[in-house]
């Protein structure tokens, strides 16, 4: 998995780079596994350089691979917040994405199987 973390309006600290390779990156990796098709583009960062109240602080994930492409973007008051309210929903964007593929995989099996199967009126 190829993988971009990348800030805005704020410089990236070490901790907040090793946060969110901990808690985004790994949590991907688990789920999509290490094929390199995949790219994961994440940025955190501040919603303006002005603000001091309200949802300031937000987190923003692309992953482009071949089976699905998918964009989560999350605001909150705190940034290591907003990270993971992220990694929640892409981790579930993701799951979803699989066991849809999965059904659909099991529901092609299940018809060729039906096909190859006799009638029961050609059993007498």
């Amino acid at each position: 998995m190829r993988k971009t973390i990348k800030s805005t309006h704020f410089e990236l600290t070490p901790a907040i780079s090793d946060y969110v390779e901990k808690k985004i990156v790994q949590s991907i990796e688990k789920l999509v596994g290490s094929d390199e098709s995949v790219i994961t583009d994440i940025e955190v960062g501040r919603v303006t350089a002005h603000h001091k109240h309200g949802n300031i602080y937000r987190a923003e994930v692309n992953i482009h691979g071949k089976i699905f492409n998918i964009r989560v973007e999350k605001e909150h008051a705190d940034l290591y917040g907003a990270i993971d309210l992220v990694r929640d929903e892409v981790t579930r964007a993701i799951e979803q994405r699989l066991k849809r593929r999965n059904h659909i995989i099991r529901r092609g099996a299940a018809k060729i199987k039906s096909l190859f199967k006799k009638p029961e009126s050609d059993n007498l």
